[in-house]
């Protein structure tokens, strides 16, 4: 009874054309590997970048429409005025904070989980009364003074919760388009993997068949068409001096 055993694959038993093809399509997906992952790599750090800055913008831009409403502690006006964010689906919450530290209203995007609980990151912030951001949890926590424009006095902040689904969403997107640009371009590669490959493997097949007729049948007068005019040239041309 015969078994089954595993041989490795080994490198120098392959056929030089082998050789050749995957020599041409490991240094092809190295080099475009390398490209995409430092393409990608900027990409993403570039959509987080442009994330950021969007929800510093719009921080900065509630923050102003309701100066108004915190100058006066108008807490229905500035209760109504965060429901329009209802217009950005990634706004988790959105909090304001009068100028003592005090919780004066606050916007949740899901009613019925209605989170109160504020991050200590962000409790620190107001206590200081600084701008900052930091990630928890897979979402973007900003924290922005809103100041009076006429001496920049802060008369509160406001304090806004994003999720990353974008972020997520376009990183999607990249891999399923880098799975069709690798599998295109290896297609390719292969192609001329495979073209390429010839011009060094015809002269050697076309010197190893006149061999083997000339061993089978000691017939000395078929010379090798030469049509090449490199090292494989030269050793046709050798060869067909020797066959006379």
């Amino acid at each position: 009874m015969k078994y089954w055993t595993y041989r490795p694959l080994s490198f120098h038993k392959l056929s030089i054309r082998k050789k050749l093809i995957l020599t041409i399509m490991g240094i092809s997906s190295m080099v475009l590997m390398t490209t995409l992952s430092i393409f990608i790599t900027s990409e993403l750090k570039s959509i987080k970048k442009n994330m950021l800055e969007d929800l510093s913008t719009l921080a900065d831009l509630v923050g102003k429409n309701n100066t108004g409403a915190l100058l006066f502690q108008d807490n229905k006006a500035a209760s109504e005025n965060l429901l329009a964010l209802k217009a950005k689906p990634h706004i988790v919450s959105a909090h304001f904070f009068l100028n003592n530290n005090q919780l004066f209203a606050q916007y949740h995007r899901n009613k019925l989980n209605r989170i109160n609980h504020i991050p200590a990151q962000v409790s620190d912030l107001v206590e200081k009364q600084s701008n900052g951001h930091f990630y928890l949890h897979d979402h973007i926590h900003i924290v922005k003074r809103i100041t009076f424009k006429a001496d920049q006095t802060i008369i509160g902040l406001i304090y806004i919760q994003s999720d990353r689904d974008i972020y997520w969403e376009r990183v999607k997107e990249y891999a399923y388009t880098i799975v069709i640009m690798i599998t295109i371009l290896l297609l390719l590669t292969f192609a001329f993997a495979f073209q390429a490959q010839k011009s060094f493997t015809d002269p050697i097949l076309k010197l190893l068949t006149s061999m083997k007729q000339v061993s089978e049948n000691q017939d000395y007068s078929k010379v090798i068409d030469n049509e090449h005019y490199d090292e494989f040239g030269q050793l046709i041309k050798g060869y067909n001096t020797m066959l006379t």
